[in-house]
C-alpha cells in the first residue's frame, strides 16, 4: 500500500494511493463545454494533444502515455456539471478528443491510460517465491 504522509496542524494523515491493474497514468480536470457546432448541435470542448500548452497537466500526461493505434488504451470518463447529457468522440485521425453536451457547462473529465512503458510490466509477478503481501483463495 502507498501511504503519502501528510502533515497538517501537527497531524500526520494518511492519504492512501490508488492501485491499478497494469501500469497506467491518470490525470482530472474540469473544463467548460461552450462551444456550439451548428453542423452536430452539441456544445463542444476540443482536446487536440498536439496543440497542448507545454508542461500543462494534459501535455505531460498524453507524453508519458500509450493510447494505442486506434486508442483503444484511453479511457474517458466524464461528469456534467449540469442538468444534461455529455460524451466524448476519439478523433484518432486527428489527434484530438471532443467532449460534447448538451448544454454548455462544466463538464469534470478523467482520463486514464496505459503509462509508456505498460508493456515491459506484466501481471504475473517473476518473484514467485518469498513473501506476499495478501494471500488470497481465488474465486
Amino acid at each position: 500500500t502507498i501511504d503519502p504522509i501528510y502533515r497538517i496542524g501537527g497531524v500526520k494523515y494518511a492519504t492512501y494511493g490508488m492501485s491499478a491493474i497494469g501500469v497506467k497514468e491518470e490525470t482530472a480536470s474540469t473544463m467548460r463545454v461552450a462551444d456550439y457546432n451548428e453542423a452536430t448541435g452539441y456544445y463542444e470542448k476540443r482536446i487536440a494533444w498536439n496543440d497542448l500548452e507545454k508542461a500543462s497537466d494534459l501535455w505531460l500526461f498524453r507524453q508519458i502515455t500509450d493510447f494505442g493505434t486506434l486508442w483503444e488504451h484511453l479511457t474517458v470518463s466524464l461528469t456534467a456539471g449540469f442538468d444534461g447529457r455529455v460524451f466524448y468522440t476519439k478523433d484518432v485521425k486527428n489527434q484530438a478528443l471532443v467532449i460534447q453536451a448538451t448544454a454548455p457547462g462544466e463538464v469534470s473529465a478523467r482520463l486514464m491510460a496505459n503509462r509508456f512503458d505498460w508493456s515491459e510490466w506484466g501481471n504475473v509477478r517473476p518473484d514467485q517465491d518469498g513473501h506476499a503481501h495478501f494471500e488470497l483463495d481465488e474465486k
